[in-house]
């Protein structure tokens, strides 16, 4: 090891290391910040900052090292050219070095290259995208079949209204109610397909990048059952839904707190749909406080507890192969987290039983 130990760390730590007096001159750097510049240390060493990194590159800084001799701990991150050609990502740490008087003398920055790390990051976030949508378009596929089902039948409504008012005009007896009947009806079965596009529409995007905004949780659910009711009906399940007051709202971005809801229902399908005697699932909403508590029950046995905790890490699924891809409970969680709420299993009920809690304002 070399003779001063201390020199020998701080110059083998590969982030810029130097320490500035209040005149903004350097009084010592790590081989790393001479590198950076392509100069020896001994070269920057009693230069001022300004002749270092240029009047641009101070003044990209300057509030904070005004704010650190001012004695504040400061960190920030900025974008700097780098002499081999184009831009690093620097995340810079500035601690105040104060003297016997207790007045600041100077300070100690760090400034470490995050490039490749927020790099990483970026893909990251890239690969969860594709994971949340990845799970949506597989809640989609598994209720494809029950919503042709659902469009199907209205549509066969609306084009039967639809000859009975042909034949109504052709009668030279008119039957005026007749005719506002069968209007009626074609009216509101077309406004049922309506509302069951808009759900597709609503969960086809990606919320997450959408404004919070005010949202009836009626709305949320009404929606959302839309979209599985024939499913659950052809495989002979009773889907029920909760008294809900129709002015209970919460603040959140309803494409992302619709897929929760949706992903927790399709579960309780599968859970349940196998079973000989009476299935149903059950959906609630509870008010308390500040809060909104939305539950999924079924009339499942429950999870046995070696894998309650299992169940909400990523790709784990207890599903036959090609019937789930194990990614549902672990995004509704983390969207749930987003909206600085909870996600979890109740384990004192009965049957299965998911809770939601989320707060009613972001």
């Amino acid at each position: 090891m070399n003779n001063d130990p201390l020199a020998f760390i701080l110059n083998s730590i590969p982030s810029l290391i130097s320490y500035v007096d209040r005149d903004l001159r350097y009084k010592f750097v790590n081989q790393s910040y001479g590198r950076w510049f392509g100069l020896e240390p001994e070269k920057v060493i009693g230069k001022t900052v300004v002749e270092i990194i240029g009047q641009a590159g101070l003044e990209s800084i300057q509030k904070h090292i005004d704010d650190t001799l001012s004695g504040k701990f400061t960190e920030f991150e900025r974008v700097i050219p780098y002499r081999f050609g184009g831009t690093k990502e620097t995340h810079s740490t500035y601690v105040p070095d104060f003297g016997p008087d207790g007045q600041v003398q100077g300070f100690v920055a760090l400034v470490q290259d995050v490039t490749e790390m927020r790099e990483s990051e970026r893909l990251v976030a890239e690969q969860r995208v594709k994971m949340v949508n990845s799970s949506k378009l597989a809640a989609l596929g598994e209720m494809a079949a029950g919503l042709a089902h659902e469009i199907n039948n209205p549509l066969f409504v609306i084009h039967g209204r639809a000859e009975r008012l042909k034949e109504l005009a052709q009668d030279e007896t008119l039957d005026l109610s007749q005719v506002i009947q069968a209007a009626e009806i074609i009216e509101a079965t077309s406004m049922r397909v309506s509302k069951i596009v808009r759900g597709l529409q609503t969960l086809s995007r990606d919320g997450g990048k959408d404004q919070i905004e005010k949202v009836s949780v009626l709305k949320l659910f009404t929606e959302n059952a839309e979209l599985c009711f024939q499913r659950f009906k052809n495989h002979g399940i009773e889907l029920q839904i909760g008294t809900v007051d129709k002015n209970l709202v919460i603040e959140c971005r309803p494409v992302q707190i619709s897929q929760v809801i949706l992903n927790l229902l399709n579960n309780a399908h599968d859970a349940v749909s196998m079973e000989t005697s009476s299935k149903w699932v059950h959906l609630t909403a509870l008010a308390l406080g500040d809060q909104i508590q939305i539950s999924v029950t079924d009339s499942g046995a429950g999870i046995p507890a070696d894998l309650q905790e299992k169940i909400f890490r990523p790709f784990f699924t207890t599903k036959k192969i090609g019937s789930g891809t194990g990614l549902g409970l672990s995004i509704s969680r983390t969207i749930v987290e987003s909206h600085q709420g909870t996600l979890v299993l109740d384990d004192t009920s009965e049957t299965t039983r998911f809770v939601c809690t989320l707060p009613k304002e972001q």
